[in-house]
């Protein structure tokens, strides 16, 4: 069908369902804000934080708009809608299957998968530093800013 053009039709962009589309796009961006609880390990956090917090939005930004244009291309506008509609669930894995295999559908599933873990691992990370920092603000107690003796946790 060749490359989806709804990435530039404003009728397209501005169809369907806005309230789920604003909740994709604010969903896409949580977690940029971990910039600013590492600040303690950066030298210059004045420039570094400010700087890697917009680069992390524009890179958030350009990968889920180019990743999004790739996935609905695949199967054609038309097609994309009824195709996530259908089995939404499997969507990703059936364009990987379709393009790339079994093999690639099957990479592509674990590596989602391990993605998952991932965000719940960084989900646990940025809380406990949320918690170090807040204490070292006495907005909680301080024994909770104290890093352990002996690892430095």
């Amino acid at each position: 069908h060749g490359l989806s053009s709804g990435i530039v039709n404003p009728t397209a962009i501005f169809s369907g369902s806005l309230g789920i589309g604003l909740l994709f796009a604010i969903i896409s961006y949580v977690g940029f804000e971990a910039t600013a609880i590492f600040r303690d390990e950066a030298r210059t956090p004045e420039r570094t934080i400010p700087r890697a917090t917009y680069l992390a939005l524009i890179l958030i930004g350009v990968f889920y708009a180019v990743t999004s244009w790739a996935l609905i291309s695949g199967w054609g506008d038309e097609q994309a809608i009824a195709r996530a509609t259908d089995s939404g669930s499997t969507f990703l894995g059936d364009t990987a299957h379709r393009y790339i295999g079994a093999a690639g559908a099957d990479i592509i599933t674990v590596l989602y998968f391990t993605s998952l873990f991932a965000c719940i691992l960084a989900f646990h990370n940025v809380a406990s530093r949320y918690v170090f920092a807040l204490s070292q603000r006495d907005v909680l107690p301080a024994r909770l800013s104290q890093p352990h003796d002996r690892h430095g946790s």
